[in-house]
């Protein structure tokens, strides 16, 4: 083990290369800085950006399945006549004044369009395909003439028939970004295939690399830096292609501010390291002997024998240590002292409790809940069970019930043969003691049927307990005789506790809760 001179000495070596550790802790502080600045927002702009794509295509997809409900669209074109399909056509173009619009018959002929040569019929477009199959069609393609659009068609029922189908064509480009940019002050590229179709404006890195995995990273291009975050929205993955948007932060202006941050810290760190060097060396032989003694001390009070050092009057944080140390060695003495004397009548939260002066034994009104518990039948097992393993039994089951109740913060006040007493809300209360009190119950129910299990497995016989819960007020304090007291509660409501857990008898219950619980 190295002593805690030689621990100095090697800080003080250390203190000779300060400039390489601090540059190697700088660099990553600073990566740590930009991603950290830069995570929420782009974390935020995927779930904001499907947000705003799922705003956009609720609204299509809902003006496209209503008109395509219309009866008169349906038998029109059922009918092949033409004054319909041209109605719809021109009020969704009136809505959505960038979107091509276009009525097929069964056949993916068009019978009306927004605008000559339309090429969106299913026969020419495969993404359309499933509408003459009768199921409507959210996707996204890149057409010749149109360029990238997001398709939303429905398909056309005339009598229990596909008769055709209605296609709107959404442009999705700059300018459908740049309104998303706007909110979101992040940069968006979208990639269909690998192949960009669409970026916002002033984009500060237009040719990023299309095949970007999905997630967060850093990015380069030039003298540029950039963090980007790779997503696929869910709603456009469907047609046979991936549609994937990467959103960006250029972050190059916020990498230089942080690296003449960097820059002047290490200053600072030199400074400080030369500062330390000397002063290191002047303490070092001090601080070692001073510390190894009160190590020798602390050593022997681990080891139970409370051993004091001598105080050095050095007029420093030397002294304040020895004499501290002292302090605190008498009063361990005396707190050990005390818990021996309290817990011969006390339970542990009680003695806690009295050390940190939070309990009047004197006695005080307290509204508590009341646990009674007891196992059924037990005058019959205890007569055939030999007494050793008799009292092993109950070990193994108040062990259970016991550490069920301190997992509820509640108060084992006493064992009575095969019953058991707890209170929830002694010495302190808190406004949750009832509903603690009825979770340990209903936890004390199963905790059995897992003990049931065990003896069972060891042939002894499988038991049932009945539980009474009562809530009410109750005068706690110091019972008993002069020289053997007991911390305990008394009162009505303990009564009340006990009778209704021998209630449970007559009711055929495993546990009976109070109306006032």
């Amino acid at each position: 083990m190295l002593r805690v001179r030689t621990k100095l000495l090697l800080v003080v070596v250390a203190c000779a290369v300060p400039a390489v550790v601090a540059v190697l802790l700088g660099a990553w502080q600073a990566r740590e800085a930009l991603e950290e600045q830069v995570r929420t927002r782009l974390e935020g702009a995927e779930l904001a950006f499907v947000a705003e794509l799922d705003d956009v295509l609720s609204s299509a997809e809902l003006a496209v399945r209503l008109a395509a409900e219309e009866s008169s669209l349906a038998a029109a074109v059922a009918a092949r006549r033409d004054g319909a399909p041209t109605r719809v056509v021109r009020a969704l173009r009136a809505v959505y004044r960038e979107s091509a619009v276009v009525v097929t018959d069964a056949e993916g002929a068009v019978v009306a369009a927004s605008e000559p040569g339309h090429a969106l019929a299913p026969a020419d477009t495969p993404e359309l395909a499933p509408l003459r199959a009768g199921r409507p069609v959210t996707a996204a393609v890149r057409l010749p003439a149109l360029g990238f659009r997001i398709l939303v068609g429905r398909p056309l029922t005339f009598r229990g028939e596909t008769v055709g189908a209605l296609v709107l064509a959404l442009p999705f480009g700059a300018r459908e970004l740049d309104a998303i940019r706007w909110k979101l002050q992040t940069h968006f590229a979208v990639h269909l295939d690998g192949v960009h179709v669409a970026l916002t404006t002033h984009h500060p890195m237009p040719g990023l690399d299309p095949s970007l995995g999905e997630g967060l990273r850093f990015v380069r291009d030039g003298a540029r830096t950039a963090v980007a975050d790779a997503f696929r929205p869910p709603q456009l993955q469907a047609g046979g292609h991936v549609l994937s948007v990467v959103a960006l932060q250029d972050v190059t202006a916020l990498r230089a501010g942080v690296i003449r941050e960097l820059l002047s810290r290490l200053a600072i760190v030199g400074a400080a390291a030369l500062l330390g060097l000397g002063l290191a060396l002047v303490l070092a032989r001090r601080i070692a002997g001073a510390v190894g003694r009160v190590a020798d001390a602390a050593e022997a009070v681990r080891e139970g024998r409370y051993a004091r050092v001598d105080v050095l009057p050095t007029r420093d944080e030397l002294e304040a240590l020895s004499r501290t140390f002292n302090e605190m060695v008498h009063g361990l003495e005396d707190r050990d002292r005390i818990r021996d004397t309290f817990g011969r009548y006390v339970s542990r939260q009680v003695a806690e409790r009295l050390l940190g002066g939070e309990v009047n034994l004197g006695g005080e009104m307290l509204p508590v809940t009341v646990l009674f518990s007891d196992i059924r039948g037990f005058t019959g097992i205890s007569e055939r069970m030999p007494p050793k393993d008799l009292l092993e039994f109950l070990n193994v089951y108040f062990t259970a019930m016991v550490d069920t109740v301190l997992e509820h913060e509640g108060v084992v006040d006493k064992f009575m043969g095969d019953g058991m007493m707890a209170v929830f809300g002694a010495p302190t209360p808190r406004p949750d003691d009832a509903l603690r009190a009825v979770k340990a119950a209903l936890r004390m129910r199963a905790t059995l049927s897992d003990l049931n299990r065990r003896f069972e497995a060891r042939g002894q016989p499988a038991v049932r307990i009945g539980i009474g819960v009562h809530t009410g007020p109750v005068v706690a304090g110091n019972i008993g005789h002069e020289e053997r007291k007991q911390y305990t509660v008394i009162g009505d409501s303990v009564n009340v506790a006990a009778r209704l857990e021998s209630l449970t008898k007559e009711y055929a219950a495993d546990i009976l809760v109070s109306e006032d619980t």
